[in-house]
């Protein structure tokens, strides 16, 4: 029976997920994965120098053999040039970063495509990673899917460097104003050459479309979230409202018009937590009064810090599916997220939360006044939050996806 290769770059969450899911099906021919750490294998965290060990292992012990995949199926590939690259984003070494992305994505999409056999069945790769592996399965006759996680890339570029003429202080946080012409060309072979799409959101979707790739073998494959993991609990009952964003800080996610919002919202008795890595620089936000930072954590760790906030806030100009809008949700955090998120695929504005235009610091100011002024409101929104996640456990993603792969097994198998 023809299965799957699953190629996983990196941390990708739906990969993992998707993966354990084929596994438990039986479906897995090989997990390829420059990481894959389990009880029995170290990967690459004993390939760390001392002196950024601890910085760098957190991070590469998230990278798991996934649950259901034999580990006998499993292949390191690249493995040091991730750990080098890893390395660098955690010392803060941004332009050496982007560039051991770039070598890093060509290697693993080229060990990749070196691996595919005539006898596989379907290939699971992720955008940006796949280009030569796609050409390879469809000359193999291998059947391919492709994972979009973000928007299409020569849009994201073209965003980023307008975002650095509108708000030059914040320009040194961006990421994606510098994508090279040859990643972009990359990902449009994927683009013409997969034989299906996975997109997360219709916001994302349309970035897409609107650059001429075919909607018909794009597929929305909405992500999930750990319902157990991620619950209500008790709120601490210390007199500060309580304002959350998490993920990487950086403009790209829209961060100078959180913080604007909150400072002409909350001269005092309030506070913003930006929780995760900083992004080239906090120089323009580090002094603002009551805006604190958090260090990033692993994902485990994030439910205190939902749990803790009156409300998530995530203003970004280009996503795919944000993980942390769902776990917030289902916290039981009222959220208020930018129309370029999948904020109109999970949130009902004024039900779960609020959907405010992208770049409208005005916009977030009004809808935290609000929040802040009404704590009947934050609870009804609170509960329908919850609700409204509980349409989105993991399970149903990974069923999504295993369903995909059998229909293009099938076709790979009527076409042989």
């Amino acid at each position: 029976m023809a299965r799957v290769v699953i190629a996983n770059p990196g941390a990708n969450p739906e990969l993992q997920v998707a993966a354990s899911a084929v596994g438990s099906a039986g479906l897995v021919e090989r997990y390829l994965a420059p990481v894959a750490v389990s009880a029995r294998r170290t990967g690459g965290v004993r390939r760390v120098p001392g002196r950024v060990a601890d910085r760098v292992a957190t991070e590469l012990e998230r990278r798991r053999v996934p649950p259901g995949v034999p580990e006998d199926r499993v292949r390191s590939v690249t493995a040091a040039e991730e750990v080098a690259r890893v390395a660098a984003a955690r010392l803060g070494m941004t332009a050496a970063g982007t560039r051991l992305i770039l070598h890093q994505a060509r290697r693993f999409d080229r060990r990749v495509a070196r691996s595919l056999v005539p006898s596989d069945g379907a290939l699971l790769a992720v955008s940006a990673y796949a280009a030569e592996s796609v050409r390879r399965a469809r000359a193999l006759g291998v059947r391919s899917v492709v994972d979009l996680p973000i928007a299409h890339p020569a849009t994201v570029r073209e965003l980023m460097r307008e975002e650095a003429r509108r708000v030059p202080e914040y320009a040194a946080t961006l990421q994606g104003h510098d994508f090279p012409d040859s990643l972009i060309s990359g990902c449009e072979t994927e683009y013409r050459e997969a034989d299906r799409l996975l997109v997360l959101a219709e916001a994302q979707r349309r970035t897409f479309v609107d650059r001429g790739v075919d909607p018909a073998r794009m597929t929305t494959t909405p992500l999930g979230v750990d319902l157990d993991m991620f619950r209500p609990g008790e709120r601490p009952d210390d007199g500060v409202f309580r304002v959350l964003f998490v993920g990487q800080i950086t403009q790209r996610k829209g961060i100078s018009y959180l913080v604007e919002a909150f400072r002409r919202t909350f001269p005092s008795g309030a506070e913003l937590v930006l929780a995760g890595p900083v992004v080239g620089t906090s120089r323009p936000w580090a002094s603002v009064p009551g805006v604190v930072h958090a260090p990033a954590r692993p994902r485990a760790e994030l439910a205190a810090l939902y749990r803790a906030a009156d409300v998530y806030v995530l203003p970004s100009l280009a996503e795919g599916f944000p993980l942390t809008t769902m776990e917030a949700m289902a916290c039981g955090v009222p959220v208020i997220v930018s129309d370029r998120t999948a904020a109109h695929d999970i949130v009902g504005d004024g039900v779960e939360g609020y959907v405010v235009p992208v770049r409208d610091a005005d916009a977030i100011a009004e809808r935290l006044a609000l929040l802040r002024a009404d704590p009947d409101r934050r609870a009804r929104m609170a509960a329908a939050a919850r609700l409204r996640a509980e349409r989105f456990p993991w399970s149903r993603y990974g069923d999504q996806v295993v369903g995909i792969l059998r229909e293009e097994l099938a076709r790979g198998s009527l076409s042989a």
